[in-house]
Order: structure tokens, then sequence, then C-alpha cells
């Protein structure tokens, strides 16, 4: 039997006394990715102020990616250490919270996944920023004039999928809805629906998800396959999940076989009844466990919903 790994950590303080410095020499406050330019020492394209070159924290994190470096102020704002002071563009400014952490700084140990891109999110940053370019062509303006890369950002963020929810995008009024605001939310759609089904194909093929498999169809049970991988029963489920949904198992047997016939046939009667299939849903209108209805719902129900919510739960 295998122990299992502590979920990886990063100590972010000497990073984020970068950051926190940078935005308080800076004589306005600017962007996201300007604030990964100075750091990353990136002026190939000049800067906004030619005397930002000589920052003191200019380069001092240039072996480090731009994304690596939005996804960890992303972070630092989401604990509060600084603030959007212009929501349209995503300026940043400093907080009395960032402000003492660089008085006296301390360690800072953020889980690794935190500071982590999905692949989905991934997918959809880069069918909005080709979209942003074809619809600015088109329209004859510059990219920003479509989205700035904030609003882009917020959008992968939220994924709306209807005008409301566009609306609360930071930098999206409705002029720019009525021009643009079908093409955004089509792709954000199109990314959620074939992104999700390209990754579940992808991560069937893990080693993790094929030692799963062929534990399956040697006879194993959940249980079984659980404790020798050393991993909770659930992470077993979702594995099956996953390999069922990509055409590597076929589980309809199986799920006859592990539920009892009445369950099975209520969960399975009401999936079959309503359009969307989230748990939390049936289980207040059934009082199933939550196990059970995994089963019901992937034994009966169209793959669309499973498999957003398990590509946005990887």
């Amino acid at each position: 039997m295998t122990t299992p790994q502590a979920p990886k950590t990063v100590n972010l303080q000497e990073t984020a006394c970068y950051i926190f410095k940078t935005v308080l020499l800076l004589e306005r406050h600017y962007g996201a990715d300007y604030i990964g330019r100075i750091l990353q020492g990136f002026d190939r394209f000049g800067m906004r102020d030619e005397s930002h070159k000589e920052l003191e924290t200019f380069g001092v994190m240039r072996k480090v990616y731009r994304e690596r470096i939005g996804n960890i102020i992303k972070y630092l704002v989401k604990q509060g250490f600084l603030r959007i002071s212009k929501p349209a563009f995503g300026n940043l400014a400093i907080t009395p919270k960032g402000e003492a952490f660089l008085d006296a700084p301390t360690e800072l140990v953020v889980p690794e996944k935190e500071l982590v891109t999905p692949e989905l999110d991934r997918m959809l940053q880069a069918e909005l920023r080709q979209l942003r370019t074809e619809l600015s062509e088109q329209a004859d303006i510059m990219p920003y004039e479509i989205y700035t890369n904030y609003t882009l950002q917020k959008i992968v963020e939220e994924k709306p999928t209807n005008v409301t929810m566009l609306k609360a995008i930071p930098g999206i009024g409705d002029q720019r809805i009525n021009r643009f605001g079908h093409a955004v939310i089509q792709a954000v759609k199109r990314v959620q629906e074939d992104g999700s089904a390209i990754l579940l194909q992808l991560r069937a093929k893990w080693p993790s998800r094929q030692e799963v498999k062929t534990l399956f169809l040697a006879g194993k049970s959940v249980e079984e396959i659980a404790t020798q991988r050393n991993v909770k029963p659930s992470t077993v489920i979702t594995c099956l999940e996953e390999l069922h949904l990509a055409g590597e198992l076929d589980l309809t047997g199986w799920i006859e076989n592990r539920l009892d016939p009445k369950a099975l046939h209520k969960g399975a009667e009401y999936f079959k009844q309503v359009e969307m299939h989230d748990l939390k849903s049936a289980y207040e209108v059934l009082g199933l466990d939550y196990e059970t209805l995994r089963m019901c719902r992937l034994y009966v129900s169209d793959v669309k919903t499973e498999r957003t919510e398990l590509a946005m739960a990887s």
C-alpha cells in the first residue's frame, strides 16, 4: 500500500513582498498584466513609463511565468492583501492588510493547486482571446475595446451563460453586450461542453485512472480498490464515472447490482424528468444519499452535465 502524498504547498512570502512593493512604487494603479511585466523585466513592447525599468523590483521574477504571477496576484486579492481599484481594468491597490504584511513579512503558505489554472479555464482563455481578435478585426477597433484582459479573466472565472450573468462582469456594458455578448456567451458554452469532454478523454488515459480500470475489470470492489490505492471510496467512484463517460467502461450493470432496486428506480425516474441534473436539487427532493444519486444520474442521463461538473472539479 502506498502512503498518500501530502498536498503540495508553496511559501509566497518573498513573492508577495515583491508584488506589494511594486504596487507601492508605481505612481498610479496598474493591472496585474503590467505588474507581471515589471516583475519579469519584460520590456519588449516598451513600458508605460520608461522610468519603470529603474524600479528595484524590475526583473526580480524573470524565471516565473506570467500566468503564474497572475494567479498569485489573484490569490492575494482573494485574501484581501490587494484590492481592485478600477473594476473595468482590474487596476490594483494595496490594502492595509498588504501594507502590514510588507512591514512585517511572515510565511504565507498556500496549496499549490490554488495557483494553477485549470485546463478548462486555460482552454476558455485561448478561445476568448481568439474571439476578441476576430471581433476587433471585424469591427475595426482595438482588441481592448472588445474587452480588456481583466474582463476576459473575469469571464473565465464566472463563465456567464446568459445576458444577466454577462452584465455582472466588470467592463461589459449594454453597448458591448448588444454587439458582442452573444458571441461571448456561445464561446463559454462551447468550451464548457466540448472542452470538458476532451479533458475527460485525456484524464481517462492517466495511469491512475487506468489502474482503477484494471482493478475494476479484475472484479475488485470500490472498497477494495480504495484500500489498495490508499484513497477514499468516493475518489474511486469519481474515477469510475470519468472512465464510463469517456467510454472506457460500461457501468450500467454494475450500477444495477450496486444499488437497491427501489432507490435506483426512484432516482432514475427523477433524473429522466428534470432538465437540470444537479445533485443538490435531487437530494432536496428525494432524500437519497449523494453516492446513490450520482449512480442514478449516471445510469440514465445525458453526459453533458456530468462531464462539466467533473471537469470543473478536477
